[in-house]
């Protein structure tokens, strides 16, 4: 079984896919944290609540009515590296990373990832209870 082809674990997969992204190019940053000249990176935020939408109108119903909700395509994109936004410190070598700031969004990561595996792990769960395999 592809737990792919369910829009929710997709979703939820993208989303990781994203967090697993994001923390290399944070890791990135810390790495030239003395680089003379470096600007530190970051992904893309990606409308996750959009996805989680059309994911959900992805799931087909059984249209026993002209008036039943009808469903629609699951929308993805590429990630993308983008240059941050609103760099106030710099040295004077020319480098703008703040190894404070870039921790703090690492830490934000790991809990969004922990948070998507939690959820992945539980709607697993359902779905194993719902064909007897719990």
């Amino acid at each position: 079984m592809n737990l792919n082809k369910i829009p929710l674990f997709a979703m939820l997969n993208e989303r990781m896919s994203w967090l697993n992204q994001r923390q290399q190019v944070l890791a990135n940053n810390i790495v030239n944290a003395d680089t003379p000249g470096y600007k530190p990176n970051d992904l893309a935020p990606v409308n996750f609540e959009k996805l989680a939408r059309n994911a959900s109108r992805g799931i087909a119903l059984a249209g026993t009515d002209a008036a039943h909700l009808a469903s629609g395509a699951r929308a993805s994109g590429p990630f993308r590296i983008t240059e941050q936004e609103g760099v106030y410190e710099m040295t004077p070598s020319g480098n703008a990373v703040v190894l404070e700031e870039q921790l703090m969004k690492v830490s934000q990561t790991v809990m969004d990832h922990r948070i998507m595996a939690g959820l992945y792990s539980k709607h697993l769960g359902m779905l194993k209870m719902a064909l007897g395999r719990s």
